[in-house]
């Protein structure tokens, strides 16, 4: 995201950009929230690389499984 600064206002193109991206950057970031809120993931659990990046996909499968239940129940309600 492009900020304005002290006397230099955003361009046109500046807002733009920040428009087609606010989008992606909100469901970005609520889905962070929801991993640190409900998943614990606001703190690495253990040293080393390979066993933190398994237990984040872990933690992203059960958030998708999660959500796409709550979206199949939804469709057949």
């Amino acid at each position: 995201m492009k900020r304005a600064y002290r006397n230099k206002p955003l361009t046109e193109h500046d807002k733009c950009f920040n428009r087609l991206h606010s989008g992606v950057r909100c469901t970005v970031d609520r889905v962070f929230g929801v991993l640190k809120l409900h998943y614990g993931m606001a703190k690495v659990r253990y040293l080393g690389l390979i066993r933190n990046r398994t237990r984040f996909e872990i933690m992203c499968v059960g958030h998708n499984i999660k959500r796409g239940l709550s979206i199949q129940q939804a469709s057949c309600a």
